[in-house]
């Protein structure tokens, strides 16, 4: 049966603020050396003011530890809502534009393997602990061969800021929680995750200019859709998306859930304002805003400066995905 959709408190998480990233990178130390790993069930779970780092959070720290598999819990429960148009529950993403606009952009970073594994791995014996921050840059596992110590030892190591994964391509700064952030600057994707309204974020070939807002967080995502490096990429997929809430949904007095108050079709997206700065060999010479089912809707303006384009994104607009295009 469809679980409650009215009794769970979905209090806010934010892994950017948190000493060691949340609940995430506590998993990567459960795998055991030498086996396959996958995670079968992970979810920040909705009604949550940072949801939106659910799915690109995932992804990169998948691919950073170079996990066989994992899913997010889950699509849809019970056998009603398949075509719906609105967060439904706590746990269904159906519908969900905070997750389902970013799994595009996270399944490049993982399954297309944008994102590159750690270089180096570090282990525990069983009883030991290794700081679970660890994971954003080394690849950790438990190693079963090496024996169970008598006095199993416990590092409360803490991180110093940024913390960089050892192949370079991804920063998490949290030197100052009030714009702690996650960075991916990899040859195919690019990501700002956080606390990021307001700042300037150069990301190799890409410049984030983006606008203050009342929040603050979001997340911006650049993807190539051809495969190529942005530097050479003809067609580019950008995603912003910062917080979601479906008509009429009514949070409680601890702002911890919204109890049986989903509210109606259709959400409504508020995205990260911002313009962005690209080089690029191929310069786009079109770009568009699209519609939830990725067709495009709408012509946007660019505007070449030199080898760059800046191209807006406008609220105005109305969409979460953009397509960049250079002509044949």
């Amino acid at each position: 049966p469809p679980r409650s959709t009215q009794s769970r408190s979905s209090a806010a998480s934010d892994v950017y603020k948190r000493q060691e990233g949340g609940a995430l990178p506590h998993l990567a130390p459960e795998r055991v050396v030498g086996k396959p790993f996958t995670v079968s069930e992970y979810n920040q779970p909705a009604p949550n003011d940072y949801q939106a780092e659910c799915a690109p959070s995932l992804a990169v720290l998948a691919a950073l530890q170079d996990w066989d598999g994992v899913f997010i819990y889950s699509f849809q429960h019970g056998n009603q809502g398949w075509r719906a148009q609105k967060i439904q529950s706590f746990f269904d993403v159906n519908g969900n534009p905070l997750v389902m606009a970013l799994l595009p952009a996270a399944a490049m970073m993982y399954r297309r393997g944008d994102v590159s594994s750690c270089r180096e791995q570090v282990t525990q014996r069983l009883g030991e602990s290794l700081p679970a921050w660890q994971a954003w840059v080394h690849r950790v596992g438990t190693d079963l061969t090496a024996g169970t110590p008598e006095n199993p030892t416990r590092s409360h190591a803490k991180p110093t800021w940024p913390v960089v994964s050892d192949t370079g391509q991804f920063t998490w700064d949290n030197r100052d929680p009030a714009s702690a952030r996650f960075l991916l600057n990899a040859p195919c994707s690019k990501m700002a995750a956080g606390f990021i309204a307001g700042a300037t974020i150069r990301l190799g070939e890409l410049t984030i200019e983006a606008v203050p807002t009342s929040r603050g967080f979001g997340v911006i995502t650049l993807t190539t859709l051809d495969g190529k490096p942005v530097a050479e990429s003809r067609r580019l997929l950008v995603t912003t998306i910062a917080h979601a809430a479906n008509t009429g949904m009514v949070w409680n007095e601890q702002r911890n859930s919204v109890d049986d108050r989903w509210g109606i079709s259709p959400p409504r997206v508020e995205i990260v304002p911002a313009t962005l700065v690209l080089q690029n060999q191929n310069p786009a010479t079109a770009a568009y805003a699209l519609d939830p089912t990725g067709a495009r809707a709408k012509s946007v303006p660019v505007v070449r400066e030199g080898p760059s384009v800046r191209l807006a994104l406008d609220p105005a607009h109305k969409a979460v995905w953009y397509e960049l295009s250079a002509a044949p």
